[in-house]
């Protein structure tokens, strides 16, 4: 490289590093294959041991915590796992064969880190064998079985699949007679995965495999135990599975200290706190309770806030679960937000001033003011835990225990939406909001995008589409001395209608004798009935999901119903036919949107997401249950 081309050059890389060497080209190019060779090898030695001590019956996990317990030296200690990818397999490879064979520990990492895939293979093999009896001498365990690989990237979270050794234990399983199915976030239900095999979604894998593999640690696998509930054999080489490392933490003597479930580096870091650990803002709301619910079933902690200033204090089931750490505070509390944030693997900003559509009009600044307030407090918090680095990846490299935020924004960001169904993309093509509430959900999108690109916060947007569900009762407005007021009731036909949503509101009127039935408007407005158990599922899928990074869903059914089928099928429902439905119409509010109709192709695509509770069952849960909420008058 001569003086000009090498001045080309340094321009170039200057803009992107703030330190750099000068080599000669053959210098560089060995410092590069080096680098990789090294880390190949380190990775090598992890997996040597970790076939020499299986094949000898003994726990490899259990052996490695005890010594890097309190051990500095042994503080790099790798994990095993399967390598492979575009630059180590190649650059070791290459150094191999540049010096004629004549570098033997490149070579048997090589035979070590490819071979690792026979190697889990028969570890299942064994476990399935113990627990069947072969039909002949020559049947092979997995003969007629159906054998399940979860992940086929060559790492976690990247959709890169090159040399990946998912695809050699696939192979292997095959020719040992086995029926394969695998299943990776970054490759479509039902798209090749390589061979004759056809990805299916995680759900049918679990249920209909024989045995499992955990051929690559995508975050959206942490919590397959719990679906699995150790009904099925699973090999998990990578100790990420909770039920894994629950079995693996070696017992200190007496009067020791007590030795962590995991090294503390990468996603094992700090604390010794095993589950990941997820902070709620709003964590008593309506959308809260189903969404604190959801996380807790699937193994997560969770840290909520909440001032219950909205339908004062709630008590939930799940009050007294060890994973549950309720503080109660306000979320516009960014020092007590920060305080907590620290603890988080994932803050989910759900906390919001929000109400029916009449809280629109009634209170429009207020709306505007505080959610700004309540926002601006969350992402401050989770920047704040996001930059402080208290964990290192398995490199030695600093790294933040928050992952990302997931921000709950709205419908009524599309507003003013004249496409429909209404996609994702068209949030950058359509008119803002007219509505103060409509316009802040947007602010709040835009928040995510700015923490991303001035601090590198991952996010992700989830917009719901009109949730129902239990819990939604007349709000608490306004405190007044040491009492929370009632919000204001707005008269509606002969029912004094709470400040609320439209399928309470109208139930709670045929409950309470309306007829004929007074609805907003022509009841031709379209809406999207969504139960609050689905979209708490879509919440944490999005949480989960590698391909939701940076991204933004509509979280919703796809079943579109008026306002007037919805107030028919209620009266239905209570009354049956012995009274014929009749209803009349009361001028609209302002921003009372037509279309509220979103695509939810992108979720199921995407995520494998639907939501799968119908109309008719949510009324079926809801009815009886506002009927009781009338009975002790809290409606």
């Amino acid at each position: 490289m001569d003086e000009p081309a090498f001045e080309r050059t340094y321009g170039v890389f200057r803009t992107m590093s703030p330190t750099m060497i000068r080599l000669s080209p053959m210098e560089a190019e060995f410092a590069k294959l080096m680098t990789n060779a090294w880390r190949y090898l380190d990775f090598a030695i992890a997996n040597q041991f970790y076939t020499l001590l299986q094949d000898s019956g003994v726990d490899f996990f259990r052996v490695m915590k005890a010594v890097i317990h309190e051990y500095p030296r042994a503080a790099g200690f790798k994990k095993p796992g399967f390598c492979a990818g575009p630059c180590l397999v190649k650059d070791t490879r290459m150094l191999v064969t540049h010096t004629q064979q004549g570098f033997p520990m490149g070579s048997a990492a090589l035979t070590v880190n490819e071979t690792l895939a026979e190697s889990v293979v028969n570890s299942l093999s064994a476990l399935m064998s113990s627990s069947r009896k072969p039909t002949s001498t020559r049947e092979h365990p997995f003969t007629g079985k159906v054998i399940g690989l979860l992940g086929m990237a060559f790492k976690a979270n990247v959709d890169d699949f090159r040399s990946s050794l998912s695809y050699r234990v696939k192979k292997v399983c095959r020719m040992k007679g086995a029926v394969v199915l695998c299943h990776d976030p970054f490759l479509r239900e039902g798209s090749n995965g390589g061979g004759s095999t056809n990805c299916v979604s995680v759900e049918t894998l679990l249920e209909k495999s024989d045995g499992i593999i955990l051929c690559t640690p995508h975050d959206c696998y942490r919590n397959v135990d719990a679906l699995l509930n150790g009904n099925k054999p699973v090999i998990d080489i990578w100790d990420f599975l909770a039920s894994s490392k629950a079995a693996r933490v070696p017992e200190l003597l007496p009067g020791t200290r007590q030795v962590s479930a995991g090294p503390k580096t990468g996603t094992d870091a700090g604390g010794g706190e095993e589950k990941p650990t997820v902070m709620v803002t709003g964590s008593a709301g309506f959308i809260g309770g189903y969404l604190v619910q959801e996380l807790l079933q699937h193994g997560y902690r969770v840290i909520g806030v909440d001032n219950f200033t909205k339908y004062g204090k709630v008590e939930r089931e799940y009050d007294t679960n060890p994973d549950y750490e309720l503080h109660q505070g306000d979320a516009k509390d960014a020092e007590l937000l920060k305080k907590l944030a620290e603890r988080c693997d994932y803050v989910i900003a759900c906390a919001a001033m929000i109400g029916g559509i009449s809280y629109f009009h009634a209170l429009a600044y207020d709306l505007l003011a505080e959610n700004e307030r309540i926002i601006a407090a969350t992402f401050d918090a989770a920047i704040h835990a996001f930059k402080k680095k208290t964990r290192k990846d398995q490199d030695g490299n600093p790294q933040s225990r928050l992952k990302k935020i997931v921000v709950l924004s709205s419908s009524m960001v599309f507003e003013q939406a004249a496409i429909f169904p209404t996609p994702e993309a068209e949030i950058e093509k359509c008119a803002p909001p007219l509505s103060t509430y409509g316009f802040q959900k947007l602010a709040c999108e835009y928040y995510a995008k700015g923490a991303w690109e001035q601090y590198g916060l991952p996010y992700t947007i989830v917009r719901p589409f009109n949730c129902v569900g239990l819990g939604e009762r007349r709000a608490l407005r306004r405190q007044e001395g040491e009492h929370l007021v009632k919000e204001e009731e707005v008269s509606f036909g002969s029912i004094k209608l709470a400040m609320s949503h439209v399928v309470p509101d109208l139930i709670q009127k045929v409950l309470k004798g309306q007829d004929p039935l007074h609805l907003l408007g022509d009841g031709k407005q379209v809406r999207h009935y969504t139960y609050g158990g689905d979209l708490a599922r879509g919440i944490r899928v999005c949480l989960e999901s590698p391909a939701a990074l940076n991204n933004d869903f509509n979280i919703s059914t796809a079943v579109s119903t008026t306002v007037l089928e919805l107030a028919e099928l209620v009266w239905k429902k209570i009354h049956g036919e012995a009274k014929p439905f009749r209803w009349v119409s009361d001028e609209p509010f302002k921003y009372d949107v037509q279309m509220r109709v979103p695509d939810c192709r992108k979720a199921k695509d995407v995520l494998g997401f639907e939501a799968s509770t119908s109309l008719s069952e949510i009324l079926d849960e809801l009815i009886p249950w506002i009927g009781l909420q009338i009975q002790l008058g809290n409606m």
